[in-house]
């Protein structure tokens, strides 16, 4: 079929007593199916089956054709490309190389950051906060102790931590 959505049909029953009901006879796409039941006075029924296939366009079959060629041509094209041009990985191991410098920048830098002693950092918290926001560290007691709370910022932390990952408090 080609843009029908429902087929009409001209049922003739052998015996005139027969009935028959028609199922799936609606929105027909390809591959539809259309049951036609047939039952006799006695109770005996046949069941008919219509399986539905529509015409395919065949100018969009050598579209999609068509396209996926052309695909295909692009990748083995970049494939080509990328295999010849050996100088990317160069580029690429040098950016990492520039990563791994400037990582190690950042450790010598956290390597030569100044320790302030925990007097020196309550005066100068002290100074803006006249009010203590949070209390003391409170340690819940429990039989194993696994966690703290950092009096500075106030964020749950391992018990064994020794500067908060948070506030960067430390604890020694």
């Amino acid at each position: 079929i080609k843009r029908e959505k429902s087929l009409t049909f001209d049922i003739k029953m052998e015996e005139a007593t027969a009935k028959y009901t028609i199922t799936g006879n609606k929105n027909l796409k390809n591959k539809s199916v259309i049951k036609i039941t047939g039952e006799s006075e006695d109770g005996t029924t046949k069941i008919y089956t219509i399986r539905i296939a529509k015409d395919i366009n065949l100018i969009l079959l050598i579209a999609a054709a068509a396209s996926i060629i052309i695909a295909i041509i692009l990748i083995v094209m970049i494939i080509k490309k990328d295999k010849g041009n050996k100088s990317s990985d160069k580029v690429k191991i040098s950016k990492i190389e520039k990563e791994d410098e400037l990582a190690r920048e950042a450790l010598d830098d956290i390597e030569k950051t100044k320790v302030i002693p925990k007097e020196e950092l309550d005066e100068e918290f002290d100074k803006y906060n006249p009010t203590p926001v949070v209390e003391e560290a409170k340690v819940e007691e429990a039989p194993q102790e696994t966690t703290k709370i950092c009096p500075l910022c106030g964020h749950k932390i391992p018990f064994s931590t020794k500067v908060c990952p948070y506030c960067k408090k430390n604890f020694e």
